[in-house]
Protein backbone atom coordinates (compact mmCIF):
# COMPACT_ATOMS: atom_id res chain seq x y z
CA UNK A 1 0.00 0.00 0.00
CA UNK A 2 1.59 3.24 -0.75
CA UNK A 3 2.37 6.01 1.92
CA UNK A 4 -0.44 8.45 0.76
CA UNK A 5 -3.02 5.79 1.43
CA UNK A 6 -2.81 5.03 5.06
CA UNK A 7 -5.83 5.80 6.84
CA UNK A 8 -4.08 8.11 10.02
CA UNK A 9 -7.06 8.82 12.33
CA UNK A 10 -6.85 12.39 13.13
CA UNK A 11 -9.33 12.80 15.29
CA UNK A 12 -8.61 13.93 19.03
CA UNK A 13 -5.56 16.01 17.91
CA UNK A 14 -7.52 19.22 17.62
CA UNK A 15 -7.18 18.87 13.72
CA UNK A 16 -9.21 21.96 12.30
CA UNK A 17 -10.05 19.38 9.31
CA UNK A 18 -11.53 16.60 11.57
CA UNK A 19 -12.12 17.77 15.20
CA UNK A 20 -14.58 20.62 13.84
CA UNK A 21 -17.31 18.44 12.65
CA UNK A 22 -19.03 15.90 14.13
CA UNK A 23 -18.14 11.87 14.50
CA UNK A 24 -18.79 10.01 11.73
CA UNK A 25 -18.79 12.82 9.24
CA UNK A 26 -15.85 12.53 6.35
CA UNK A 27 -14.16 15.64 6.14
CA UNK A 28 -12.77 17.26 2.58
CA UNK A 29 -12.61 21.19 4.12
CA UNK A 30 -9.33 22.61 5.05
CA UNK A 31 -6.14 23.04 2.27
CA UNK A 32 -3.92 20.57 4.71
CA UNK A 33 -3.55 16.62 3.44
CA UNK A 34 -4.32 13.41 5.76
CA UNK A 35 -0.80 12.08 4.79
CA UNK A 36 1.83 11.51 7.76
CA UNK A 37 4.96 13.67 7.03
CA UNK A 38 7.90 11.77 5.00
CA UNK A 39 9.83 9.87 7.22
CA UNK A 40 13.17 11.54 7.49
CA UNK A 41 11.20 15.05 8.41
CA UNK A 42 9.44 12.73 11.15
CA UNK A 43 12.93 11.33 12.75
CA UNK A 44 14.57 14.62 12.59
CA UNK A 45 11.68 15.99 15.18
CA UNK A 46 11.57 13.29 16.81
CA UNK A 47 15.50 13.11 17.53
CA UNK A 48 15.46 17.30 17.87
CA UNK A 49 12.63 16.92 20.76
CA UNK A 50 14.45 13.52 22.80
CA UNK A 51 16.80 16.03 23.31
CA UNK A 52 14.84 18.05 25.80
CA UNK A 53 16.02 21.54 25.83
CA UNK A 54 14.26 24.32 23.29
CA UNK A 55 15.39 27.38 24.13
CA UNK A 56 16.46 30.37 21.54
CA UNK A 57 17.36 29.26 18.29
CA UNK A 58 20.02 30.85 15.81
CA UNK A 59 18.73 30.33 11.87
CA UNK A 60 22.02 27.88 10.15
CA UNK A 61 23.75 28.75 7.00
CA UNK A 62 22.15 25.13 6.29
CA UNK A 63 18.78 26.15 6.30
CA UNK A 64 19.14 29.20 3.69
CA UNK A 65 20.75 26.51 1.58
CA UNK A 66 18.38 24.19 1.38
CA UNK A 67 15.48 27.29 0.71
CA UNK A 68 18.50 28.50 -2.03
CA UNK A 69 18.62 25.00 -3.64
CA UNK A 70 15.24 23.99 -3.86
CA UNK A 71 14.39 27.45 -4.88
CA UNK A 72 16.69 26.35 -8.18
CA UNK A 73 15.96 22.94 -8.60
CA UNK A 74 12.37 23.19 -8.16
CA UNK A 75 11.07 26.60 -9.48
CA UNK A 76 14.44 27.44 -11.79
CA UNK A 77 15.50 30.94 -10.30
CA UNK A 78 18.67 31.70 -8.18
CA UNK A 79 18.58 33.80 -5.16
CA UNK A 80 21.18 34.42 -2.24
CA UNK A 81 20.99 34.29 1.53
CA UNK A 82 20.13 37.66 1.89
CA UNK A 83 17.13 37.17 -0.70
CA UNK A 84 15.08 35.49 2.15
CA UNK A 85 13.17 36.76 4.97
CA UNK A 86 11.61 33.91 7.30
CA UNK A 87 7.87 34.41 8.56
CA UNK A 88 5.60 32.61 10.49
CA UNK A 89 3.38 32.37 7.24
CA UNK A 90 1.98 33.30 3.99
CA UNK A 91 -0.53 35.61 4.86
CA UNK A 92 1.80 37.62 7.89
CA UNK A 93 4.02 38.13 4.96
CA UNK A 94 1.28 39.63 3.11
CA UNK A 95 -0.58 41.68 5.32
CA UNK A 96 2.85 42.93 5.96
CA UNK A 97 3.70 44.18 2.47
CA UNK A 98 -0.02 45.46 2.04
CA UNK A 99 0.49 47.90 5.05
CA UNK A 100 3.94 48.78 3.91
CA UNK A 101 3.41 49.42 0.41
CA UNK A 102 -0.03 50.70 0.04
CA UNK A 103 -2.03 53.22 1.96
CA UNK A 104 -5.70 53.42 2.91
CA UNK A 105 -8.06 53.76 0.76
CA UNK A 106 -5.48 52.18 -2.25
CA UNK A 107 -6.79 50.03 -4.34
CA UNK A 108 -5.11 46.08 -4.74
CA UNK A 109 -6.06 43.82 -7.55
CA UNK A 110 -7.36 40.05 -6.76
CA UNK A 111 -8.78 37.34 -8.84
CA UNK A 112 -11.96 35.99 -7.85
CA UNK A 113 -12.56 33.06 -7.13
CA UNK A 114 -9.55 33.36 -4.80
CA UNK A 115 -8.85 32.54 -1.13
CA UNK A 116 -10.78 34.27 1.25
CA UNK A 117 -7.99 35.78 3.28
CA UNK A 118 -7.30 37.86 0.15
CA UNK A 119 -10.30 39.70 0.94
CA UNK A 120 -10.13 40.09 4.35
CA UNK A 121 -6.84 41.50 4.66
CA UNK A 122 -7.53 43.91 1.46
CA UNK A 123 -10.95 45.52 3.43
CA UNK A 124 -9.50 44.75 7.02
CA UNK A 125 -6.64 47.00 6.27
CA UNK A 126 -8.79 49.51 4.82
CA UNK A 127 -7.91 48.83 1.17
CA UNK A 128 -10.05 48.62 -1.63
CA UNK A 129 -10.43 45.76 -3.55
CA UNK A 130 -10.33 45.88 -7.38
CA UNK A 131 -11.47 42.38 -8.55
CA UNK A 132 -10.47 41.23 -12.07
CA UNK A 133 -12.87 38.15 -12.06
CA UNK A 134 -10.75 35.09 -13.50
CA UNK A 135 -13.01 34.30 -17.22
CA UNK A 136 -15.36 31.41 -16.97
CA UNK A 137 -15.87 29.44 -20.13
CA UNK A 138 -17.08 26.04 -18.78
CA UNK A 139 -14.97 25.87 -16.16
CA UNK A 140 -12.40 26.26 -17.75
CA UNK A 141 -10.38 29.57 -16.40
CA UNK A 142 -8.28 32.31 -17.80
CA UNK A 143 -6.82 35.78 -16.75
CA UNK A 144 -8.55 38.39 -17.89
CA UNK A 145 -5.72 40.98 -19.47
CA UNK A 146 -7.54 44.03 -20.63
CA UNK A 147 -9.20 44.21 -17.22
CA UNK A 148 -6.57 43.71 -15.27
CA UNK A 149 -4.35 46.66 -17.22
CA UNK A 150 -7.51 48.59 -17.22
CA UNK A 151 -7.38 48.20 -12.91
CA UNK A 152 -3.88 48.74 -13.14
CA UNK A 153 -4.55 51.83 -15.21
CA UNK A 154 -7.10 53.16 -12.68
CA UNK A 155 -4.42 53.38 -10.00
CA UNK A 156 -4.24 49.76 -8.10
CA UNK A 157 -1.12 49.76 -6.06
CA UNK A 158 -0.65 46.29 -5.59
CA UNK A 159 -1.92 42.69 -6.79
CA UNK A 160 -2.28 39.87 -4.96
CA UNK A 161 -1.46 37.19 -7.22
CA UNK A 162 -2.33 33.60 -6.53
CA UNK A 163 -0.26 31.40 -8.23
CA UNK A 164 -0.92 28.05 -8.58
CA UNK A 165 -4.80 29.56 -8.21
CA UNK A 166 -6.84 28.29 -5.06
CA UNK A 167 -9.88 27.01 -5.57
CA UNK A 168 -9.72 26.55 -9.66
CA UNK A 169 -5.94 24.97 -9.24
CA UNK A 170 -4.94 26.85 -12.52
CA UNK A 171 -1.34 27.45 -13.29
CA UNK A 172 -0.51 30.30 -15.01
CA UNK A 173 1.41 30.15 -18.20
CA UNK A 174 5.16 30.79 -18.67
CA UNK A 175 3.77 33.35 -21.22
CA UNK A 176 0.87 34.19 -18.59
CA UNK A 177 3.44 35.36 -15.74
CA UNK A 178 5.58 36.99 -18.13
CA UNK A 179 3.05 39.37 -19.17
CA UNK A 180 2.09 39.70 -15.80
CA UNK A 181 5.24 41.31 -14.49
CA UNK A 182 5.27 43.59 -17.42
CA UNK A 183 2.04 44.71 -16.71
CA UNK A 184 3.27 45.57 -13.59
CA UNK A 185 6.51 47.08 -14.07
CA UNK A 186 4.79 49.75 -17.05
CA UNK A 187 2.22 50.63 -14.03
CA UNK A 188 4.46 50.61 -11.41
CA UNK A 189 2.30 48.26 -9.35
CA UNK A 190 3.51 46.41 -6.29
CA UNK A 191 3.11 42.45 -7.42
CA UNK A 192 3.18 39.97 -4.58
CA UNK A 193 2.88 36.49 -5.91
CA UNK A 194 1.42 33.76 -3.41
CA UNK A 195 3.12 30.68 -4.32
CA UNK A 196 2.34 28.27 -1.43
CA UNK A 197 1.13 25.76 -3.64
CA UNK A 198 3.83 25.04 -6.38
CA UNK A 199 4.96 22.05 -4.93
CA UNK A 200 1.46 20.68 -5.54
CA UNK A 201 1.78 20.03 -9.43
CA UNK A 202 -0.90 17.38 -10.37
CA UNK A 203 1.49 14.94 -12.64
CA UNK A 204 2.59 15.95 -16.38
CA UNK A 205 1.71 20.06 -15.46
CA UNK A 206 4.63 22.60 -15.34
CA UNK A 207 4.78 25.72 -12.95
CA UNK A 208 6.24 28.81 -13.81
CA UNK A 209 7.25 31.48 -11.12
CA UNK A 210 7.37 35.06 -10.83
CA UNK A 211 10.95 34.53 -9.34
CA UNK A 212 12.35 33.75 -13.04
CA UNK A 213 11.18 37.59 -13.90
CA UNK A 214 13.25 39.36 -11.23
CA UNK A 215 15.22 41.12 -14.08
CA UNK A 216 12.08 42.76 -15.54
CA UNK A 217 10.09 43.84 -12.07
CA UNK A 218 12.00 45.33 -8.79
CA UNK A 219 8.74 45.56 -7.02
CA UNK A 220 7.74 42.41 -6.32
CA UNK A 221 7.50 39.63 -3.45
CA UNK A 222 7.02 35.93 -3.78
CA UNK A 223 5.96 34.19 -0.75
CA UNK A 224 6.58 30.17 -0.64
CA UNK A 225 5.83 27.31 2.16
CA UNK A 226 7.03 23.78 2.71
CA UNK A 227 3.67 23.65 5.04
CA UNK A 228 1.49 22.32 2.11
CA UNK A 229 3.81 20.60 0.24
CA UNK A 230 4.87 18.70 3.14
CA UNK A 231 1.92 19.00 5.78
CA UNK A 232 3.21 20.95 8.54
CA UNK A 233 0.91 23.33 8.19
CA UNK A 234 0.80 23.45 12.13
CA UNK A 235 4.42 24.03 12.67
CA UNK A 236 3.92 27.62 11.23
CA UNK A 237 7.00 28.47 8.16
CA UNK A 238 7.31 30.68 5.38
CA UNK A 239 9.76 32.02 3.18
CA UNK A 240 9.24 36.12 1.86
CA UNK A 241 11.66 35.84 -1.40
CA UNK A 242 12.09 39.36 -2.39
CA UNK A 243 15.51 40.96 -3.95
CA UNK A 244 15.48 44.36 -4.16
CA UNK A 245 17.37 45.90 -1.95
CA UNK A 246 15.56 49.12 -0.31
CA UNK A 247 12.48 46.67 -0.05
CA UNK A 248 14.44 43.52 1.96
CA UNK A 249 15.81 46.83 4.27
CA UNK A 250 12.13 48.47 4.90
CA UNK A 251 10.64 44.60 5.43
CA UNK A 252 13.20 43.67 8.00
CA UNK A 253 13.06 47.33 9.88
CA UNK A 254 9.29 46.60 10.52
CA UNK A 255 9.81 42.89 11.31
CA UNK A 256 11.76 44.48 14.04
CA UNK A 257 9.77 47.11 14.72
CA UNK A 258 6.70 44.53 15.10
CA UNK A 259 8.60 41.98 16.71
CA UNK A 260 7.03 39.11 14.04
CA UNK A 261 8.44 37.11 11.16
CA UNK A 262 10.65 34.10 11.70
CA UNK A 263 9.65 30.71 12.91
CA UNK A 264 10.57 28.07 16.03
CA UNK A 265 13.54 25.78 16.12
CA UNK A 266 11.10 22.44 15.10
CA UNK A 267 9.81 24.35 11.73
CA UNK A 268 13.10 25.20 11.00
CA UNK A 269 14.32 21.90 10.81
CA UNK A 270 11.58 20.41 9.31
CA UNK A 271 11.92 23.04 6.16
CA UNK A 272 15.69 22.34 6.09
CA UNK A 273 15.23 17.89 6.29
CA UNK A 274 11.99 17.86 3.81
CA UNK A 275 13.66 20.77 1.03
CA UNK A 276 17.56 18.25 1.02
CA UNK A 277 16.25 14.98 1.72
CA UNK A 278 12.59 14.49 0.22
CA UNK A 279 12.24 15.97 -3.06
CA UNK A 280 11.09 12.18 -3.48
CA UNK A 281 8.41 12.45 -1.75
CA UNK A 282 6.96 15.31 -3.81
CA UNK A 283 7.16 13.46 -6.74
CA UNK A 284 5.47 10.41 -5.45
CA UNK A 285 2.63 12.84 -3.97
CA UNK A 286 2.19 14.57 -7.28
CA UNK A 287 1.34 10.92 -9.06
CA UNK A 288 -0.97 10.44 -6.30
CA UNK A 289 -3.20 13.17 -6.35
CA UNK A 290 -3.69 12.55 -10.30
CA UNK A 291 -4.39 9.33 -9.48
CA UNK A 292 -6.78 10.46 -6.98
CA UNK A 293 -8.15 13.33 -9.42
CA UNK A 294 -8.36 10.49 -12.34
CA UNK A 295 -10.64 8.70 -9.75
CA UNK A 296 -12.94 11.41 -8.70
CA UNK A 297 -12.92 12.75 -12.59
CA UNK A 298 -13.97 9.03 -13.83
CA UNK A 299 -16.45 8.43 -10.79
CA UNK A 300 -18.06 12.09 -11.26
CA UNK A 301 -18.39 11.92 -14.84
CA UNK A 302 -20.13 8.26 -14.98
CA UNK A 303 -22.71 8.65 -11.92
CA UNK A 304 -23.57 12.18 -12.58
CA UNK A 305 -22.55 12.69 -16.38
CA UNK A 306 -23.95 16.56 -16.07
CA UNK A 307 -21.63 17.46 -13.42
CA UNK A 308 -19.45 20.27 -14.10
CA UNK A 309 -15.97 21.26 -12.07
CA UNK A 310 -12.50 22.62 -13.09
CA UNK A 311 -9.83 20.47 -14.40
CA UNK A 312 -6.91 21.28 -11.93
CA UNK A 313 -3.49 21.37 -12.87
CA UNK A 314 -2.65 21.79 -9.30
CA UNK A 315 -3.38 21.97 -5.73
CA UNK A 316 -5.30 19.20 -4.54
CA UNK A 317 -8.55 21.07 -4.13
CA UNK A 318 -11.73 20.21 -6.55
CA UNK A 319 -13.54 23.19 -7.59
CA UNK A 320 -17.23 21.81 -8.20
CA UNK A 321 -20.47 23.71 -9.72
CA UNK A 322 -23.88 22.62 -8.27
CA UNK A 323 -25.71 25.69 -9.58
CA UNK A 324 -27.95 23.72 -11.27
CA UNK A 325 -29.12 22.65 -7.70
CA UNK A 326 -30.59 26.45 -7.75
CA UNK A 327 -29.21 26.39 -4.00
CA UNK A 328 -26.88 28.54 -2.10
CA UNK A 329 -23.72 27.14 -0.97
CA UNK A 330 -25.08 27.64 2.71
CA UNK A 331 -28.21 25.49 2.05
CA UNK A 332 -25.67 22.72 0.25
CA UNK A 333 -23.39 22.74 3.31
CA UNK A 334 -26.31 22.49 5.57
CA UNK A 335 -27.28 19.52 3.23
CA UNK A 336 -24.53 17.34 3.11
CA UNK A 337 -24.73 17.18 7.02
CA UNK A 338 -27.15 14.56 7.09
CA UNK A 339 -24.84 12.83 4.44
CA UNK A 340 -22.11 13.03 7.08
CA UNK A 341 -20.03 15.08 4.73
CA UNK A 342 -18.11 18.24 5.08
CA UNK A 343 -16.78 20.42 2.02
CA UNK A 344 -16.09 24.44 1.81
CA UNK A 345 -18.42 26.44 0.65
CA UNK A 346 -17.90 28.16 -2.81
CA UNK A 347 -19.16 31.52 -2.06
CA UNK A 348 -16.28 32.01 0.38
CA UNK A 349 -14.73 32.66 -2.76
CA UNK A 350 -16.15 35.18 -4.50
CA UNK A 351 -20.40 35.73 -4.33
CA UNK A 352 -20.75 34.93 -8.05
CA UNK A 353 -19.99 31.48 -6.82
CA UNK A 354 -23.31 31.27 -4.85
CA UNK A 355 -23.77 27.21 -5.05
CA UNK A 356 -20.04 26.03 -5.75
CA UNK A 357 -18.16 23.72 -3.19
CA UNK A 358 -14.72 22.75 -2.89
CA UNK A 359 -13.87 19.08 -2.20
CA UNK A 360 -10.25 18.02 -0.84
CA UNK A 361 -8.76 15.58 -2.83
CA UNK A 362 -5.99 14.80 -0.46
CA UNK A 363 -6.25 11.74 1.73
CA UNK A 364 -6.11 7.80 1.13
CA UNK A 365 -7.40 7.03 -1.66
CA UNK A 366 -10.36 4.57 0.87
CA UNK A 367 -11.48 7.80 2.33
CA UNK A 368 -11.65 9.41 -1.25
CA UNK A 369 -13.84 6.94 -2.23
CA UNK A 370 -16.48 7.30 0.88
CA UNK A 371 -16.44 10.94 0.49
CA UNK A 372 -17.55 11.18 -3.29
CA UNK A 373 -20.15 8.01 -2.64
CA UNK A 374 -21.64 10.41 0.00
CA UNK A 375 -21.53 13.58 -2.73
CA UNK A 376 -23.23 11.30 -5.32
CA UNK A 377 -25.51 10.34 -3.05
CA UNK A 378 -26.71 13.23 -2.29
CA UNK A 379 -26.68 14.62 -5.85
CA UNK A 380 -28.73 11.48 -6.85
CA UNK A 381 -31.38 12.32 -3.64
CA UNK A 382 -31.74 15.93 -5.26
CA UNK A 383 -32.43 14.83 -8.96
CA UNK A 384 -35.02 12.06 -7.29
CA UNK A 385 -36.64 14.91 -5.33
CA UNK A 386 -37.02 17.15 -8.08
CA UNK A 387 -38.92 14.64 -10.31
CA UNK A 388 -40.71 13.38 -7.61
CA UNK A 389 -41.82 16.96 -7.25
CA UNK A 390 -42.66 17.69 -11.26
Amino acid sequence: MSHFDKVVDRRGTNCFKWDTVEDGVYSFTIADSDYEVPKEVKAALLKRVEHGIFGYTIVPDSYYEAVINWCKRRYGFSIKQDDIIIMNKVLESIALLINLYTKEGDKIVINPPVYPPFFSLTEGNNRELALNHLINDNEYYSLDFEDLENKFKEGAKMYILCNPHNPVGKIYSKAEIEKIVKLCNKYDVFLVSDEIHSDLIIYGHKFTSVGKYFDLHDKMAICISPSKTFNIAGLKIANLVIKNEEIKANVRKHLDCYKIGGASLLSLLACEVAYNECEYWVVEQQKHLYKNYELARNYLNKEVPHLKFASPESTYLLWINLQYLNKTSAQIIEDLKKYKLAVNSGCDYCDNYDGYIRFNLACPESVLKEGLKRLVKYLKDQEKNKTNRL
